[in-house]
């Protein structure tokens, strides 16, 4: 069997810039500008001059404006502290912050990207908040209880992250239909189990093929392909 061929040419795929700011933010489903600002800074007026705030996501090609796969788990991090419990930017940036003295290369640089922060880093994290903003413990229980639990639509082996399963909504919110993974279709959203793409069943639909055809043809079943459209038409 011959030698398999690197396609990444012996980078970590899961740095590479691979998405868009609108396709990023339909694998994370939030704006589009929401997105921008924490990836480009939000700009604000002062006495001296309008400045910008300064990112919370290193975008893995700035110049073209593109995130890689690890920019994504950034996004769905901030998506849970900042959405689902309400913590100011500016708090979250300061409990980042205290972060910046913990080891670990691709890990310091990206530290809630990575497993250290489902363990003490999550800890120090949701400790230094409080700090902020006094939080009380039983909050800071439930910010820990429900930040794991949105890290589980993570899949990890010993080099950290792999794969992510994104939201699709509906009556797919607990389930996990749609898989997006570095290593396969260049990070672009597939069925899970199968390497299809999400957007191509989309389209094959919306140019007039039935659902049911269609999940013949790629030998699927009725809800796998109902699930692609709904993660698809939900941008």
């Amino acid at each position: 069997m011959g030698r398999r061929t690197d396609i990444y040419g012996g980078k970590d795929p899961r740095l590479l810039p691979f998405y868009s700011f609108t396709e990023a933010a339909l694998c994370l489903r939030i704006p589009v500008i929401t997105l921008r600002q924490w990836t480009l800074g939000r700009g604000y007026p002062t006495k001296t001059g309008d400045r910008v705030s300064r990112p919370l996501i290193t975008a893995a090609d700035p110049g073209r404006r593109l995130l890689s796969f690890v920019n994504l788990l950034e996004g769905q991090a901030l998506r849970a502290f900042r959405n689902e419990h309400g913590l100011r930017l500016s708090v979250i940036r300061a409990a980042l912050a205290s972060l910046e003295v913990l080891d670990g290369d691709a890990a310091k640089a990206h530290p809630l990207a990575f497993e250290q922060f489902l363990t003490d880093r999550l800890d120090i994290f949701v400790e230094r908040v409080g700090q902020l903003i006094t939080l009380n413990p039983a909050r800071q229980i439930a910010i820990r209880e429900a930040f794991r639990n949105d890290l589980k639509r993570i899949q990890r082996d010993e080099t950290g992250p792999v794969a992510l399963f994104p939201w699709v909504g509906g009556e797919w919110l607990s389930g996990t239909p749609v898989t997006i993974n570095p290593r396969v279709g260049f990070g672009r959203p597939t069925v899970t189990g199968t390497g299809i793409s999400t957007a191509v069943l989309a389209s094959l639909v919306r140019a007039g093929e039935s659902v049911d055809s269609v999940a013949e043809d790629y030998d699927l079943s009725i809800d796998q392909v109902t699930a692609a459209i709904r993660f698809e038409e939900a941008a």
